[in-house]
């Protein structure tokens, strides 16, 4: 398959889905990143479908779509009618139609699971999740990560790790929703990952100085590298990772915690301190009688 001429049909039926959908006032948008290379996908909540070349043919393009509901694949179809398509992800995202009744409206879908997940499939999920990828965190998110799995609210939701910062979900897998709070290491050499649409660029460049001031630690830049002193007296000069290391020696672990809308809530030491912060951030209806509610 032509790479180039892919990309072209795929952009173009991208277009023209995005018009279908506006068209019948469907309030869904189409996005190209993040989810599936050479492609796009349509989501709210838990429910979304994903859109990639499935084959060429006589200069005629079909498309692969996956009908999804978290983790789990429910449908696929292919085709090359964006009209069509547009109808079925409406009655399938906005209209919440189970996907068998919605196979029946629309004849090039292919029924995958018939039944849709449950809380408790979800629920399982989630528990597999925190076994499987427990090896995965990165070492200076140990001690949150151990600290949340014996938490019973946040050991039911569904995490991930981005950089340096462990993240919460309502949603099983994709599409990530950023509705719930999580932590980030703070580390005096770097930037922070998360937006921290709240705050100022002196006020971030403060919180990340946190670990050097408490250990009387000063940080410079220059031509060198990086410069770590105590008292005026130079302890190191070197590159990023280098100074990082010593840092570490020198410090304790600092956590900022954020909230789910990306604005800063606090910085501390205390890893049970940040699960408090965390549980405390979490959404309106997210913890119903002590059982998350996923989405």
């Amino acid at each position: 398959m032509c790479v180039e001429w892919t990309m072209k049909s795929i952009n173009v039926f991208l277009d023209e889905l995005r018009n279908e959908l506006s068209s019948i006032g469907a309030g869904l948008q189409v996005t190209e990143k993040g989810f599936v290379i050479g492609g796009g996908v349509i989501y709210e909540n838990s429910r979304f479908a994903q859109i990639s070349p499935a084959l060429e043919e006589r200069g005629k393009a079909l498309f692969e779509v996956c009908f999804q509901q978290s983790r789990f694949v429910m449908a696929r179809a292919q085709t090359d009618v964006p009209s069509s398509l547009a109808q079925a992800l409406q009655v399938w995202i906005k209209r919440k139609v189970g996907v068998t009744q919605m196979a029946k409206g629309f004849p090039f879908i292919t029924v995958q699971a018939g039944v849709e997940p449950t809380q408790e499939d979800l629920r399982r999920f989630v528990e597999t999740h925190w076994l499987e990828f427990a090896p995965y965190v990165f070492f200076e998110l140990n001690p949150f990560f151990e600290a949340a799995k014996e938490h019973p609210i946040l050991r039911q939701l569904y995490w991930a790790t981005s950089h340096r910062a462990f993240h919460f979900s309502r949603s099983p897998g994709l599409p990530w929703l950023n509705d719930c709070p999580g932590v980030e290491r703070i580390c005096p050499v770097r930037s922070f990952s998360v937006a921290l649409r709240n705050i100022s660029p002196a006020e971030r460049q403060r919180i990340r100085e946190i670990p050097l001031r408490e250990a009387g630690l000063e940080l410079e830049f220059g031509k060198g590298g990086f410069k770590l002193s105590r008292n005026g007296r130079v302890i190191s000069i070197g590159d990023m990772q280098e100074i990082s290391q010593l840092i570490d020696q020198h410090t304790r672990l600092y956590y900022l915690v954020f909230d789910g809308g990306g604005n800063f809530l606090d910085a501390v030491a205390d890893v049970t301190t940040a699960v408090d912060l965390v549980v405390k951030a979490l959404p309106p209806g997210c913890v119903q009688d002590g059982v998350v509610r996923y989405l």
